[in-house]
């Protein structure tokens, strides 16, 4: 025998009773999970509900807390009317423990349990119980007619009112109301026939108003549904109002009563969380929403890679490490992009230590946790690496005295975007203590004082000393005197030519910031060339070369008064003209002090 179905506000839960083979009694209460388009296999519902007795007539309440059944009571009776022996029941309610546990049933108070009473419903506000009966008022009549009771504000039950729109002279039971409230369903039984009738339910009899809340929940990535737990709340106490379920293919449904504020958070472990508020403060009618919600399983985190000190990007390697096991997971590890950047897909539940490693770098990391709640998807986190570093220092001296010279120096990186600036405050009588980066070059920009001549644009060249040794470039400053020779480097003529090339152009620069810091300056601009072709072609090639210079100065707001032009062809060579080297090297011009 399989009786009295009844199936759970969200559709997903089948509740019935059976006197099936292996049960507690009589008739047990079972039930059964959805499974998509499937339902599962029927189980006993177990103790403390079913007894030995006859347990029957489920019903549970729309939050899933309650649930509502029929026992057999001892007293039974003859009717009048058609000589029948009627079995009467009463009705009990048992109710959920915060672990999910069903707890000891208890019986109705009166005025509900009376005498007779049969096929208990809870409508959807978890308030409105609808019940059939047989009372005292009937006086000759013992047939079963519907009831209606309201539960309080301080949970009572109020006197139970027949609903006498329905009510029949014959058996009324096993009601059925809609979501929305406003109708009746119920069996008339007659003559050992059943019929299903409808009525509209006047507006003073109705439960209170709600609306339904129905969707799939599904796993964002692999757009399927998912199991997930819904937990719906007071959005003003943060009382949990009720805790439903997900079926095995993501449907849900919820049903929530006027008269609140809802906080709705959908859940899964190893999942995100989604949240969502309905206000039911102001309700003036039932509606149903349809609501798909989906939540993913993986976060994507953007990771970028950069410089601390010059935000540079850095192409790294990365480890993905469990924080809890230290184990490395080989599958997540990866490397950055030549922007420094890279997505990491991280599944949700596990905190995790994100290592970068990168020559010329110190190890870095970072701490991403996703045990807690995790509501977006995307995510970004930004690793800064050390560059390792050696001591350096540069010792400022005057050639002639040897004290320390203060001024400003630019150290100017050739493989990445880093400048480096000393100022004359950093000096320690003329030295300066700096780190640079391992395995780095670095170009030195003195600005000289007044007063001194430059000298060669000397470079930091291939530093691969260990980080515990320290280098040194000394630095050695001609005072400016009449007939000081200024040392030039990279100044050369192609053979034959007095034209300035790219090469000349840096040395010119540094040329003019030594005239323009020395104003009062007169200088002779000195030109040689190689022993090739003849002395006359040489001394008129090597005055071309000389006033090729001084045009440049001249272009550049140095006045003529300063400026002497000379040729000298080839009587000065600076070395041997015996190899096309030294000879390009004699292709020269030179800096002369004439006066200060």
């Amino acid at each position: 025998m399989i009786g009295g179905p009844s199936i759970s506000y969200d559709g997903n839960t089948l509740f019935f009773f059976a006197s099936f083979d292996g049960g507690k009694g009589r008739e047990d209460i079972y039930y059964s999970i959805r499974q998509g388009d499937t339902w599962s296999e029927p189980k006993n519902i177990g103790s403390p509900i079913n007894t030995a007795a006859y347990e029957g007539f489920p019903s549970i309440s729309a939050d899933g807390k309650k649930l509502y059944f029929i026992r057999e009571n001892l007293v039974s009776e003859i009717t009048e009317k058609s000589k029948q022996k009627i079995i009467c029941y009463r009705i009990f309610v048992s109710e959920k423990d915060k672990n999910g546990n069903w707890q000891t049933p208890v019986e109705l108070p009166e005025p509900i349990n009376l005498e007779c009473e049969k096929a208990p419903r809870i409508m959807s506000d978890n308030r409105t119980l609808i019940f059939s009966s047989i009372r005292q008022y009937q006086k000759e009549k013992k047939d079963f007619d519907l009831f209606i009771t309201k539960m309080d504000d301080e949970g009572n039950w109020l006197n139970p009112q027949p609903l006498v729109f329905a009510n029949t002279l014959e058996d009324d039971y096993f009601a059925s109301v809609a979501a929305s409230g406003d109708m009746l369903y119920y069996n008339r039984y007659a003559n050992n026939k059943g019929d299903i009738a409808v009525s509209p339910i006047p507006p003073d009899l109705r439960q209170n108003r709600n609306i339904t809340i129905q969707g799939f929940i599904t796993d964002l990535d692999v757009k399927k549904g998912i199991v997930a737990n819904i937990y719906i709340r007071d959005a003003l106490t943060t009382e949990r109002v009720m805790e439903l379920q997900s079926a095995s293919d993501g449907r849900y449904t919820a049903v929530l009563s006027e008269g609140r504020k809802y906080n709705i958070e959908v859940s899964k472990t190893d999942y995100s969380s989604y949240n969502f508020d309905f206000d039911l403060t102001k309700l003036e009618k039932y509606q149903e929403f349809d609501k798909n919600i989906e939540i993913f399983a993986k976060v994507n985190l953007l990771l970028t890679v950069n410089d601390v000190e010059i935000y540079e990007p850095i192409k790294a390697q990365v480890k993905v490490i469990d924080a809890v096991s230290n184990q490395e997971i080989n599958q997540l590890s990866t490397q950055t992009n030549a922007n420094g950047r890279q997505i990491l897909s991280l599944p949700i539940g596990k905190k995790y230590l994100i290592k970068t490693s990168a020559e010329e770098y110190i190890d870095s990391s970072l701490v991403f946790d996703l045990t807690s709640v995790v509501k977006y998807q995307a995510f970004e986190r930004d690793i800064e690496m050390r560059p390792r570093k050696i001591d350096y220092s540069i010792n400022v001296s005057d050639l002639e005295n040897n004290s320390g010279v203060p001024l400003e120096i630019v150290l100017v990186n050739k493989k990445r975007n880093e400048r480096i600036v000393l100022t004359p405050e950093m000096a320690n009588n003329g030295n300066y203590n700096l780190k640079v980066r391992e395995n780095d070059e670095y170009e030195v920009e003195v600005k000289i004082p007044k007063g001194y001549a430059f000298f060669d644009d000397a470079t930091l060249n291939d530093l691969k000393q260990k980080r515990d040794k320290k280098s040194k470039l000394d630095i050695k400053l001609t005072p400016v005197k009449p007939n000081t020779k200024l040392e030039l480097y990279g100044i050369t003529f192609a053979s034959g030519s007095a034209e300035l090339n790219d090469n000349c152009l840096k040395e010119l620069n540094r040329i003019l910031s030594f005239l323009q810091a020395n104003p009062s300056l007169k200088i002779e601009i000195a030109a040689h060339t190689d022993n090739k072709s003849t002395k006359e072609f040489n001394q008129a090639l090597s005055v071309k070369r000389a006033k090729s210079v001084e045009q440049f100065l001249l272009s550049h707001n140095i006045t003529q008064e300063r400026l002497v032009a000379k040729g000298y062809g080839m009587d000065k060579p600076l070395v041997e003209n015996d190899s096309p080297e030294n000879m390009a090297l004699n292709r020269r011009f030179e800096l002369i002090v004439i006066s200060l």
